[in-house]
This record gives C-alpha cells, sequence and structure tokens, in this order.
C-alpha cells in the first residue's frame, strides 16, 4: 500500500519549512557537533527533528538493505523508528554518535521483525543463521580511480563468502567506522573481545580468500 504515513508529517505544519528554507537549516545544524542536534532534538526542536530523519533515512535504508531486500519492509521499518523516537523524545539519554544511537536501536527492530532471518545473540554465545548480504552502493564508497572500484567490488565478493557474523562486523568496521565497542552494542555481543575477534577472524579469512 502506497499510502503510508511519512512520519514528518506528524511534525506540527508551522515547522514544514519549504524547500527554499532548508539550506538555511541544514547549514545551521551542520555547524553544530552530533550531541549539540540530538541535545536540541530532546530539548523539543522539532527542526533538529527533520533534520535528523533527512540526513539518517537514506544511510539507515542502506544499512537494513544489507538484510533484506523488501524495500516497502525497509521504509516501514524505518518510519516507525523514526515515529517512536520523536514520540519518546523526552526519553533517549544524550549521545556523541546519532548515528551509533540510530543503528543499535534499529539493529534490535531488525532482530524482532525478521525472527525467521536474523537472532539477538544469547549469552551463551549460540544464535541460529540469518542472512547478511554486503551489498554497498557506487555512491557509499569515495572512488578517485578504477583501482578503488575494483578493490571496493574484490571486497565485496570476498565479504560475501564469510560467515554472517563475521561479514556483519566487517560491514560495521570497514564500511561504518564503528569502534569496537560499538560494533559490539550493536551485535549484542556484550563483549569488545569479543568484536574483536570477530574482527579479526574476518580479516584472516578474507586474506585466505583472496590469496
Amino acid at each position: 500500500m502506497e499510502n503510508r504515513l511519512n512520519v514528518c508529517d506528524t511534525v506540527e505544519p508551522e515547522i514544514q519549512f519549504e524547500k527554499k528554507d532548508n539550506r538555511k537549516f541544514i547549514s545551521y545544524f551542520k555547524s553544530k557537533s552530533e550531541k549539540e542536534v540530538w541535545d536540541k532534538f530532546r530539548g523539543g526542536s522539532k527542526q533538529a527533528f527533520i533534520f535528523i530523519y533527512q540526513e539518517y533515512f537514506q544511510i539507515l535504508f542502506n544499512y537494513v538493505f544489507q538484510f533484506t531486500k523488501d524495500r516497502a519492509q525497509i521504509k516501514d521499518r524505518l518510519q516507525e523508528l523514526f515515529f517512536d523516537i520523536y514520540k519518546k523524545r523526552d526519553s533517549p539519554n544524550s549521545t556523541d554518535s546519532i548515528k551509533f544511537y540510530l543503528y543499535r536501536s534499529l539493529r534490535r527492530r531488525i532482530s524482532k521483525s525478521l525472527q525467521s532471518k536474523i537472532t539477538s545473540i544469547f549469552s551463551n554465545g549460540q544464535e541460529q543463521k540469518y542472512e547478511f548480504k554486503v551489498d554497498i552502493s557506487v555512491e557509499n564508497i569515495l572512488i578517485k580511480e578504477e583501482d578503488d572500484l575494483l578493490w571496493k567490488t574484490k571486497l565485496e565478493r570476498g565479504m560475501n563468502r564469510l560467515p554472517s557474523r563475521q561479514k556483519e562486523a566487517l560491514y560495521y568496521y570497514f564500511y561504518e567506522n564503528f569502534s569496537y565497542k560499538e560494533i559490539a552494542t550493536i551485535m549484542g555481543t556484550g563483549k569488545v573481545k569479543s568484536a574483536r575477534t570477530l574482527i579479526y577472524r574476518g580479516i584472516d579469512s578474507l586474506k585466505m580468500i583472496q590469496n
């Protein structure tokens, strides 16, 4: 059904600024740190919320695309995420990384909504299999030379031959630049050492595949 409610439609009309005003708001918030933007949102700034929505929607869409190619389902999950964040804007703690906060929240939702393919990491370290296929668009990589595209293609092919957990951890590490601690939190491993081990093993496996 194409009649989905856009979460920004729930924001009061007076701050539904015209496209000609976008540059002013974008420029203002881009000059602020992520913590400042997030704190303004928590403090009731609807412009800050719209900025966060516009800034991260496509990034999050690309992320969830690694789990499922169902675009309608992806959009639904993102709308739900932003709607809940806006509704509970007084609850979230302060954060230095909006991206990390959104990824962590979204990863938990993915685990629940795609139970047949994805599962949370249990305390005993066991998990069911799930699908995580690295599919990075060219736009996500800064390509200066033709060799960069070749490198990107080889890396993507190599990663897709790895176990899903290693693949996912490497995706966060190489493509999203998350720290070991952030990766451990997003994946629910609970321990930085576990995330580091996943990444080291994945890198070792990639070297074997490339050789």
